[in-house]
């Protein structure tokens, strides 16, 4: 369950010494799905490689949510992107270990990574605007994870996509189902991803900034339909976000990021009454919500 970010210090502290997180903020005892240790990732610009994450190591435990937070060029969304293995042409992992429920991700075949993405790792991305096709009706890309993996025939997997669309938020989901993603909001398009995500039940979501292009009140309902949805299913998540306060709010643990490595790490509750360094103070001081 997410921390209250109005905990004390105190109690805060008690936290961490129960769980004893490791330094990369794990509890020495958690069941983890997830497991990245000393991530490198380098981009070629020309004729120079630029490290853009430097010794990462972080973990997601079963059911658990945990927040990597960090400005724009932190490195937070690269460490997503290598652990789906959908870095850049110009991009390559170059020292380090992702494994996902006990299976080390670096060396797969893309063969096997057709198996593994929308099966076990769901992906909400940050743009619904640019995620769905716009020639395709929403209910079939709903559907499509589960079609892919042999999960269901054409016929259940239509309806179970539009059990998927009600489930997350959408009223009418039968119709919705036939419409177009012109004829969605920009908060029913996330609502539809988030749907397609969880089609088939994975262990794993990450979702990558998947309310930035949502105002405050529509932010709130698509992250509360997305704490609801996985916590039924038992869905781990991995947040990502510019947004220390959704941080704070929606996450287990949060992981600080600043020029492609982890400077803080910890309990939400802990990290945000007892950051350990200054930029994590600058970042809570700069959000009217937790300073207040």
């Amino acid at each position: 369950m997410p921390k209250d970010i109005a905990a004390t210090a105190d109690e805060s502290a008690r936290l961490g010494e129960a769980v004893n997180p490791t330094p990369g903020g794990r509890p020495a005892a958690r069941d983890d799905i997830l497991r990245v240790e000393d991530l490198r990732v380098a981009y070629r610009i020309g004729d120079r490689e630029v490290d853009a994450v430097r010794g990462v190591n972080l973990s997601v435990g079963r059911g658990e949510v945990v927040a990597i937070v960090g400005e724009s060029g932190s490195g937070k969304s690269t460490v997503a992107q290598s652990i789906m293995n959908l870095l850049a042409p110009n991009a390559e992992v170059t020292g380090g270990r992702i494994e996902f429920d006990g299976e080390d991700l670096i060396p797969l075949s893309e063969r096997r990574w057709r198996s593994i993405r929308g099966r076990l790792i769901g992906l909400v991305p940050q743009d619904p605007a640019l995620s769905l096709n716009p020639v395709r009706r929403v209910g079939v890309q709903v559907a499509e994870p589960l079609l892919v993996h042999g999960l269901a025939t054409k016929h259940d997997a239509h309806d179970r996509a539009v059990e998927l669309l009600e489930m997350a938020g959408l009223t009418y989901p039968a119709e919705r189902a036939k419409q177009y993603p012109h004829q969605f909001s920009g908060g029913m398009k996330q609502r539809a991803l988030i749907a397609g995500a969880l089609a088939a039940q994975p262990s794993l979501i990450i979702a990558d900034e998947p309310t930035s292009a949502l105002d405050v009140t529509v932010q709130k309902q698509i992250l509360d339909h997305l704490a609801n949805l996985t916590q039924e299913l038992g869905t781990a998540i991995l947040l990502i976000t510019h947004d220390l306060g959704m941080a704070a709010e929606r996450a287990d643990r949060v992981v600080v990021m600043k020029q492609g490595e982890i400077v803080d790490s910890g309990p939400a509750a802990q990290v945000m009454t007892a950051p350990t360094h200054e930029y994590t103070r600058k970042l809570i001081a700069a959000a009217p919500r937790l300073s207040a």
